[in-house]
């Protein structure tokens, strides 16, 4: 036997999987939650502030995360494992909690005794699980493992559970990563500094939805110029977007935010003004009443045949949905007089989509779906 032969083996899919069964005949370990975000790639969204409002309260828990990089940063005292590496598949199979916001891959069955908290990633705007239009890459989820689903409304709950065809528990306690958005001791300047963001400027932070491509439909250096010096923008693409786009740092006065080092919860925080689409970036914004514009070029190919909407965005969106290109300017020059002529269609939109977001979603999650663990030694 080689040792190519041997390496080979040990990153056979098949074997990891195998193992975990075998892994399953080790005790469960109450004190343990295993979490993931955005299939490994980043330390971020609502398994984060989840965990690290747990870490700070709940001393008698020990946590491990799925990566895909191990480097990546946290804050918090974990134990990092790589995905699909044999360390995760032990982790898996012996942890008592699960928290994810997609799904963990290929399927792989949960114990009796574990408990699986999904907390999806965002509000839906665009039609999700069975609803899609087309078969889009992302499967339907498994959500027979699930045991609860956290919800931002009763919106929410319904189209979750119809969607993905789940009939369990739903948490309706509002989505852990906007707690913070709803804390008023935010340092607005100290992010800014962070992250090397300039202090003296209105700030757009452009964050629009997945879609094939660079994710950028828009003349940046053109639109920079008609709004002038006095203002900058952001640039935060999609998790799922190639990122290594020329000649974005050659333009003045944009800055790319988009690693996954970067929280965009801080983004949301700082930005004078939301520039997005379809994304549900736009139903935690709303929670800062701020101003909102929407850049839909592509409406009705994007409404009628390639993915689907919930509602009609001209009639229930708070703020300017632009359709051209050449009105983008004037919309996010306007925005702000425009918000302060339509503060009431903003309160109805936050009262419909984000009613349960009170600032409390993690201590809600820990108190309802985790409880006081019991310690095995």
């Amino acid at each position: 036997m080689t040792v190519d032969f041997v390496r080979k083996l040990l990153k056979s899919k098949h074997l990891k999987r195998g193992l975990y069964y075998i892994f399953r005949v080790f005790p469960i370990k109450e004190n343990v939650v295993f979490f993931e975000s955005h299939k490994g790639l980043s330390y971020s969204c609502n398994p984060k502030y989840l965990h690290k409002y747990l870490s700070s309260n709940c001393g008698n828990l020990k946590f491990v995360w799925s990566l895909v990089d191990v480097n990546v940063p946290i804050e918090a005292d974990v134990v990092k494992v790589r995905r699909f590496s044999i360390r995760y598949y032990w982790y898996m199979a012996r942890a008592k909690y699960w928290v994810n916001n997609a799904e963990f891959a290929q399927g792989l069955p949960k114990r009796a005794g574990q408990k699986y908290l999904n907390t999806q990633h965002g509000t839906p705007f665009k039609k999700m699980g069975k609803h899609k239009l087309v078969d889009f890459p992302e499967r339907v989820p498994k959500t027979g493992r699930w045991d609860a689903l956290v919800s931002a409304s009763p919106y929410v709950s319904k189209i979750f559970s119809e969607a993905y065809m789940y009939g369990g528990l739903v948490l309706e306690s509002g989505t852990p990563r906007n707690d913070v958005l709803l804390n008023p001791e935010t340092d607005a300047v100290g992010i800014k500094k962070k992250l090397g963001l300039p202090v003296d400027k209105h700030l757009v932070l452009y964050a629009p939805t997945w879609r094939e491509g660079s994710g950028i439909d828009i003349d940046m250096k053109a639109l920079l110029d008609k709004l002038g010096d006095d203002y900058a923008i952001l640039l935060r693409l999609h998790h799922l977007v190639d990122k290594s786009i020329a000649g974005i740092e050659k333009i003045q006065g944009l800055h790319d935010v988009s690693s996954g080092l970067i929280d965009i919860q801080e983004l949301l925080l700082v930005a004078d003004v939301l520039l997005s689409d379809y994304s549900s970036v736009i139903f935690d914004y709303s929670l800062l009443r701020k101003p909102m514009v929407y850049f839909m070029y592509d409406l009705d190919e994007y409404r009628d045949l390639e993915r689907g909407l919930y509602f009609d965005p001209l009639a229930v969106l708070p703020g300017k949905v632009v359709l051209r290109e050449s009105e983008l300017s004037g919309a996010l020059l306007n925005a702000q007089t425009d918000f302060n002529k339509n503060k009431n269609k903003y309160e109805d939109f936050v009262e419909v989509y984000s009613k349960f977001e009170h600032g409390n979603a993690c201590e809600q999650i820990a108190d309802n779906f985790f409880g006081i663990p019991q310690v095995v030694r």
